[in-house]
C-alpha cells in the first residue's frame, strides 16, 4: 500500500480507538470517510471500510447506489419523495399588452399581466355569429 493509502487507513483507525466515535459508526449515526488525491492519475480514491481498499472516486455513487436497502426495522428515515406539480400553462395573448396571460375569470378574458378586461360573448350557446362585445 502506498505511503498517502497508508496515512488515511491509519488515521482511521485512530479515530476508531475512541469509545465514542466507534459507538456512533457501529450504530451508523456517523461515517467516516478517507479521501487522497493521486496527481499522477488526476484522480480521486476514497477507502472503502467494508471492502478494505481504496476505490475511484467516480464509483462512489455506483457503491451507494447499491448499498442503499433502507429497511423500515433499521431506524434510518425513509428516502425523500419529491412531488411534482405541473407547469405553469401560458394563458392566450392579450389584446392590451401582447403578454400571453389572458385567462377566462368570470365569463370574461382578463390578462393577469397588466389586468386588461377583455371582451365578453353575449350567447355563448350557440355562438351570436362569433362576435365579441366589450364590457
Amino acid at each position: 500500500m502506498a505511503s498517502p493509502q497508508r496515512a488515511v487507513v491509519l488515521q482511521r483507525e485512530r479515530l476508531m480507538g475512541y469509545p465514542m466515535v466507534r459507538r456512533e459508526v457501529e450504530a451508523r449515526a456517523l461515517t467516516l470517510h478517507g479521501w487522497h488525491y493521486v496527481i499522477e492519475e488526476g484522480e480521486a480514491h476514497v477507502f472503502d471500510a467494508q471492502q478494505g481498499h481504496f476505490i475511484a472516486a467516480y464509483a462512489v455513487q455506483t457503491l451507494i447506489a447499491q448499498r442503499a436497502v433502507i429497511t423500515p426495522a433499521s431506524g434510518l428515515p425513509s428516502p425523500m419523495v419529491v412531488q411534482t406539480t405541473p407547469g405553469i400553462m401560458p394563458g392566450k395573448k392579450c389584446g392590451e399588452c401582447g403578454a400571453h396571460a389572458a385567462i377566462r375569470k368570470d365569463g370574461c378574458a382578463y390578462c393577469t399581466q397588466c389586468g386588461h378586461l377583455g371582451g365578453v360573448r353575449v350567447n355563448t350557446d350557440p355562438p351570436l355569429e362569433g362576435r365579441w362585445v366589450s364590457p
